[in-house]
């Protein structure tokens, strides 16, 4: 029988360090608060929301998990536990994995947030209650990237890039790919569903230039050897005056557009995880 999404398993980046725990009483517990600023009025009623019409901002997400150790002795009992403690502890900030009715997994970053938590009582020889925390820093992800390929030859051009999540995706990898000698001129790219937008004044010099915005490490770089090797270009590059992030893209297709200085002839790859609340 299929059952609802659940949370799975912990691993290290690597995915060299995983540990599944088993099913038997299993629960599983999931929190986050919104931040939701308010600004007290002198002698009016409840508050001021300094968030308006907006989404409230994602405090740190809880998530708990509570299971049933069974061994087949109390050595083995007293093994696996030594192992639990030891391989989620030393797994640091690593990913959080769920797993639903059709097989499919989303991941997200998180820290253990305490040692694993356990009770023993009489006649518990070979079995024990174990309850598991952990903060989570991200939202869900899936765990195959998208990519979005779109080739320009003319300025402006307006095209439709799709986040299949139902989260904003804010952490992407953006590459700006010439396919002549003057590829692109003093770039510019605009989400005109959000009004998100970054520009640079990096002018290709040949068919190898390539200008690559990653939004998850905050780095603006430039390849002049098709990818191979990558230089620091932030000092020209500019972003939105009002946006947090470099680039946003929000669920469903966004409208995005591409202005050159010049005669472009590139391609642009977006690449990115879609996101889950």
């Amino acid at each position: 029988m299929a059952v609802p999404r659940y949370l799975e398993k912990y691993e290290n980046s690597a995915g060299t360090v995983s540990y599944v725990w088993p099913l038997n009483a299993y629960e599983w517990q999931s929190s986050q608060s919104l931040r939701t600023p308010n600004s007290l009025i002198a002698g009016a009623d409840y508050a001021y929301d300094l968030r308006g019409s907006l989404p409230g901002l994602k405090a740190l997400a809880q998530e708990r998990v509570r299971f049933l150790d069974v061994q087949a002795s109390t050595s083995a009992l007293e093994t696996d536990l030594d192992s639990l403690r030891s391989e989620l502890w030393q797994i640091g900030r690593g990913k959080l994995y769920v797993l639903d009715s059709a097989a499919s997994r989303r991941w997200a970053y998180a820290r253990l947030a305490a040692m694993p938590e356990m009770t023993l009582g009489v006649g518990m020889t070979r079995h024990v209650p174990v309850s598991l925390q952990f903060d989570r820093y991200s939202d869900w992800f899936a765990t195959s990237l998208t990519t979005h390929t779109e080739a320009v030859a003319v300025s402006p051009k307006t095209f439709t890039v799709n986040n299949p999540g139902n989260a904003p995706v804010t952490l992407m990898t953006i590459r700006l790919r010439s396919s002549s000698a003057a590829g692109f001129t003093n770039p510019l790219l605009e989400n005109l569903t959000n009004g998100y937008s970054w520009s640079s004044t990096r002018d290709a010099a040949s068919v190898n230039d390539e200008l690559k915005v990653d939004t998850d490490a905050m780095t603006v770089q430039r390849s002049t050897d098709d990818g191979v090797s990558y230089t620091n270009d932030f000092a020209l590059f500019s972003r939105g005056l009002t946006q947090i992030g470099y680039f946003r893209l929000e669920p469903g297709d966004n409208s995005v557009r591409y202005t050159d200085g010049g005669t472009p002839n590139l391609d642009i790859v977006f690449t990115y995880y879609a996101s889950y609340h």
